[in-house]
């Protein structure tokens, strides 16, 4: 229980530092326009984790127990709360219990896919602790510039922030000559315990509370250590925020499929709760279309043009029932650090899902990507692989 606890601050020392908002050198007016429009919304880590972690130590000497095979808990909450048949008062009580079994659940598969820490597995540890919370995570307004697709500035705000003040962060970060957007996060690993959405369906959160660990997980790797200094903002590589994000998403995406096969599939007459696109609209293509578009526009100057065809695309899109409040620069270099995303126009994720292919399991694709720093190293793994 020491131990653990130990764990958990050195975790929290590790990964927090002075907080998630990065840059590199801006110019005063950008600096002064981010500091005008986030003065009142900014997100606090360290409120957030000396809260956090008191609740984490006393709930070791005064929770009882849980198993793995508490399925039917965690079925009753996510039931509960899709249909709104839970009170709140019921639902904060159920909460912890439900994030421990998932835990213990997540540490079930880890252990059987022998991905326990990034020590290679030092006195048999489950390192770092699976920690979560079930809530609604911080928001990131993010900063690209406007004639490239390129995230130079992020900065945690707030949760529970009403589209009004999305919009009018966003105008003011923009006076700058920059593009803005505030994006509503699923979830977020560089705290202990890590943010999950708790508004998303129960396969989704075992997807992202998979992810968010991986995150902390490669944080001790070459990989994950190289995406912590361009995230504090002292050596900025677009490509390996990238490879650490897909990364991490390619395999909690097979792990979070693991724990709700062995778990929940049987309970269910329908796979989970994933949202399914309308087959009658191919979303990502279209997405895919509209960033090569963009990409082509600003190459040769036509920025206002690119602008102006986001625009209509976003009001294309909404008419198709995809909703996406702003489509601009800024959204792109977002979503753009996901590789397995059709936002994403770029050779990384091919070579990443590569590598996958070529690895006879998931650990040793993880192994093999935790040591790569470059996108040059990625190309000389591929090849390596497929000669």
């Amino acid at each position: 229980m020491k131990l653990k606890i130990i764990a958990i601050i050195g975790l929290i020392l590790f990964l927090t530092g002075p907080g998630l908002s990065c840059s590199s050198s801006q110019s005063s007016s950008l600096d002064s326009a981010l500091g005008t429009a986030t003065r009142s919304y900014r997100f606090s880590i360290i409120r957030w984790e000396v809260t956090s972690i008191a609740g984490e130590i006393k709930g070791l000497f005064t929770r009882k127990s849980v198993s793995v095979k508490d399925t039917q808990t965690v079925i009753d909450y996510f039931t509960g709360v899709q249909q709104q048949t839970l009170s709140q008062t019921e639902a904060d009580k159920a909460r912890d219990k439900v994030q421990r079994i998932i835990g213990l659940q997540l540490k079930d598969i880890l252990k059987q896919d022998g991905i326990t820490n990034p020590f290679h597995g030092v006195f048999g540890l489950n390192f770092p602790p699976v920690l979560f919370e079930l809530t609604v995570p911080p928001h990131l307004l993010v900063i690209s510039p406007r004639d490239r697709i390129f995230e130079i500035r992020s900065i945690l705000l707030r949760q529970n922030l009403t589209a009004d003040q999305m919009d009018k962060i966003e105008a003011q970060a923009e006076k700058s000559g920059y593009s803005a957007l505030v994006v509503e996060l699923g979830g977020l690993g560089a705290t202990v315990p890590s943010f999950v959405n708790s508004q998303m369906g129960l396969h989704d959160v075992l997807d992202d509370t998979a992810e968010e660990w991986l995150h902390q997980y490669l944080a001790f790797k070459p990989l994950g250590f190289r995406y912590l200094l361009d995230v504090l903002g002292v050596s900025r590589s677009q490509d390996l925020i990238t490879i650490n994000e897909s990364v991490a998403g390619t395999v909690s995406t097979e792990i979070g499929s693991q724990v709700y096969d062995k778990y929940y599939k049987s309970y269910f007459t329908v796979p989970g709760n994933k949202t399914s696109a309308a087959p009658s609209f191919d979303f990502d293509a279209a997405m895919r279309q509209i960033r090569q578009t963009v990409d082509a526009d600003l190459a040769s100057g036509q920025i206002d043009q690119a602008e102006q065809y986001m625009n209509e695309q976003r009001d294309y899109l909404e008419t198709k029932g995809y909703h996406i409040r702003k489509l601009n620069q800024a959204y792109f270099a977002f979503y753009g650090t996901y590789a397995d995303l059709p936002a994403y126009a770029n050779p990384i994720g091919t070579a990443i899902q590569n590598v996958r292919d070529h690895s006879s399991s998931l650990k040793e694709f993880l192994n093999r990507m935790a040591n790569i720093t470059s996108v040059n190293e990625l190309d000389k793994l591929k090849s390596k692989l497929t000669p």
